[in-house]
């Protein structure tokens, strides 16, 4: 079963070889598989030639995406003058007869134009040879076969075109029965690439508005969850991101985990007193479109040579954000009493020296390293999501453990994702 719809794109190479892997990009982002002949994900088949390659692989997509401009294309029968593109576009027209495919056909709108010029003179020829009989039948096809920037092909692909309209079955059909009508004969003329993916998110039912309102209030969540962690300066009028107490203590700390300090009573009493503070705060904090946003999937990238969806640097950091976010609102709900109560001990030594066991120092260093990552965490997702990855793909977290021993440790005991994947698949 395959696990996204399928689309080929036909076209001659030469003139629309940015706008196909523009394409193919794009529709990649929207989920799709997408079929360039060109590009090194084509299913190749060894043992025919590239032009059987191309019609076997339309028979297993879901979609023909056809482009007509000004050339004709590398010739797939030589005694009836048909190109490749216009023998793909046969394959597909069976198929979508048959229920099995959908076609949807662009030409470029130079083209287009120069079609209707091309029969309105024809017409207008036709008519002065009938009336006035000043001009042959060879003379009017020197005129209408002149020489032009679509030049000497461009009586071919006006044929295509008029193929793909399906000009001739259109002519046999009466008024008044629609059953007998061809489908699948719409062509969308363009000129720029928008109006390409404007027509394709109609016909695809994608939608933009939606990605664009879950970023609208991923960014308004982080926003307002930053509000409680964030300090405004009045006198300054500055934001501060106090979020430093913990590298503030780790510099006078001494030994590891199992060692104890000799810090300042005075100042640890007031950050263990504000870290209490924050307490009260912290609970406000949401991570509810944050998580919508991980879950929908829309920044994770499709990668088509496993088949499987891959994680990219933001969907991670999201990722790392929501667990942030959860583990400080554990940390304050565990620690919270605790924290005033050393505040109240350390008050009865005033302005003095103090030893104290890391240990303790635990939740402060937590915290404190907490509202860093969540900080620098949530102003790489904002400046990503507006367009700027540099901040995103050069801020690292602070650890899982205030302790560096600790956090050595962990990391000897604990397999990575890679590890895990191998072991549960083994």
């Amino acid at each position: 079963m395959k696990s996204k719809p399928s689309i080929f794109i036909s076209s001659t190479i030469f003139d629309f070889e940015d706008l196909r892997s523009a394409l193919k990009h794009w529709l990649e982002e929207q989920e799709y598989e997408v079929l360039l002949s060109e590009a090194n994900d084509f299913p190749v088949e060894r043992s025919t030639d590239s032009y059987q390659a191309c019609l076997n692989a339309i028979d297993r997509c879901d979609y023909f995406i056809l482009f007509i401009g000004s050339r004709v294309g590398g010739v797939f029968d030589k005694n009836e003058e048909i190109s490749i593109a216009r023998e793909e576009y046969r394959r597909a027209y069976e198929l979508s007869q048959k229920g099995k495919l959908k076609i949807i056909s662009f030409v470029r709108k130079t083209v287009w134009n120069y079609r209707h010029s091309q029969k309105e003179l024809e017409k207008f020829l036709i008519e002065e040879f009938r009336n006035r009989k000043e001009l042959d039948e060879t003379g009017i096809k020197k005129i209408l076969n002149r020489p032009s920037d679509f030049a000497t092909q461009a009586k071919k692909i006006i044929s295509f075109i008029d193929e793909v309209a399906r000009i001739e079955e259109m002519k046999k059909t009466s008024v008044d029965n629609k059953t007998d009508r061809p489908v699948s004969n719409w062509i969308h003329a363009f000129s720029t690439f928008k109006e390409i993916t404007d027509c394709l998110k109609i016909e695809f039912a994608i939608d933009d508005n939606k990605k664009k309102k879950l970023i609208h209030l991923l960014e308004k969540e982080i926003c307002e969850n930053l509000t409680e962690i964030l300090v405004w300066h009045e006198k300054e009028e500055c934001v501060l991101e106090a979020c430093y107490d913990g590298d503030i203590i780790r510099d006078k700390m001494q030994g590891d985990s199992k060692s104890s300090s000799s810090l300042n009573a005075k100042d640890l009493r007031s950050r263990f007193f504000n870290c209490w503070l924050f307490n009260c705060t912290c609970h406000k904090m949401s991570t509810r479109y944050i998580s919508q946003s991980i879950d929908s999937g829309v920044f994770l990238k499709y990668n088509n040579n496993n088949g499987k969806y891959e994680q990219t640097r933001l969907s991670q950091t999201l990722w790392l954000l929501s667990r942030e976010i959860h583990f400080l609102k554990n940390i304050m709900h565990d620690s919270g009493t605790n924290l005033t109560v050393k505040a109240d001990e350390l008050k009865a030594y005033g302005d003095r020296q103090v030893d104290i066991p890391n240990m303790e120092l635990a939740p402060l260093l937590s915290v404190s390293d907490r509202r860093y990552n969540i900080v620098y965490l949530s102003k790489a997702i904002f400046r990503a999501i507006n367009g700027n990855a540099d901040f995103l793909e050069k801020f690292t977290p602070k650890p899982f453990s205030p302790f560096k021993d600790v956090e050595e440790q962990l990391k000897k005991e604990s397999p990575d994702e890679y590890r895990v994947r191998t072991w549960l698949l083994s």
